[in-house]
């Protein structure tokens, strides 16, 4: 019977094992350098691929502007990230494949 729920579930909200699993090896193994273009800047989000989005858990951007009205101009940017928890994936990943430590 639980069989039969859990797969209905998973038909409906495309939850799998597989899925699940590529998500957390996603996290758990994400190369940080990839976040960044070889003259060392920060890519925006719309350059990052589906392996560096999914390790992403915030984004944070913080706009500096001088003057008002019409002649309010953006003068900094500074974007921050914060990946999501490698260490947790990890630990999902080994509970989920069944091994013990």
């Amino acid at each position: 019977m639980l069989d039969v729920e859990l797969a209905k579930a998973s038909a409906v909200t495309g939850l799998t094992l597989e899925r699940t699993l590529r998500e957390v090896a996603r996290i758990a193994y994400g190369d940080a350098r990839k976040f960044y273009r070889t003259d060392g800047t920060l890519k925006s989000a719309v350059e990052w691929d589906e392996d560096m989005a999914a390790v992403v858990a915030a984004v944070e951007v913080d706009e500096q502007y001088t003057g008002a009205g019409e002649k309010r101009r953006l003068t900094g940017q500074s974007r921050k990230s914060a990946r999501a928890c490698r260490s947790t994936a990890v630990l999902f990943g080994i509970c989920a494949i069944g091994v013990q430590t």
